[in-house]
């Protein structure tokens, strides 16, 4: 089963996850889809030291969720920045396997991945109310959020 772990948590971190996703990123081809809030594509380099420095980066932000299956990381991998005061937060990294959809049809499984990192994140985060998704995705009702756009950007928000 696959679910979004944070990255920042003591225990995954204590079970050695940060170095399964350093080896997992230096093993195989990883595309950063969004780095730094700004559409991405390009492919991670390769290597222990590359990974290594990617994920110093990737867990710098707010929220840093990793998907995993039992405890193995498994892209995707998202990560957040956070203004709590303000109830908002922005998309800063999303790593997957392949590159970015450039067909409308591959957008819902861009859509569906995306959705399971926010469902995570407004449930852990009750006082976000809206997150920015600097990707093109499907505007979707998901129960608790809604995928809208807002002059022309992407925004999770929650109903």
């Amino acid at each position: 089963m696959w679910a979004p772990v944070n990255l920042n948590n003591p225990k995954p971190r204590q079970a050695g996850l940060r170095e399964a996703l350093v080896a997992s990123i230096a093993a195989s081809p990883h595309y950063r889809l969004v780095s730094h809030g700004s559409l991405d594509g390009q492919q991670l380099p390769k290597g222990e030291e590359a990974a290594d420095a990617f994920v110093r980066s990737f867990e710098e932000s707010s929220l840093a969720y990793v998907g995993c299956s039992h405890m193995k990381p498994v892209a995707p991998f998202c990560a957040f920045s956070v203004a709590s005061e303000l109830g908002i937060a922005r998309i800063e990294h999303l790593v997957d396997y392949g590159a970015l959809p450039r067909r409308r049809e591959k957008d819902k499984w861009l859509t569906n991945a995306i959705a399971s990192f926010l469902v995570v994140l407004f449930l852990e985060h009750p006082n976000i109310r809206q997150v920015a998704l600097p990707v093109s995705v499907a505007e979707e009702s998901f129960g608790d959020f809604s995928i809208k756009y807002i002059d022309g950007v992407a925004h999770a928000i929650r109903t």
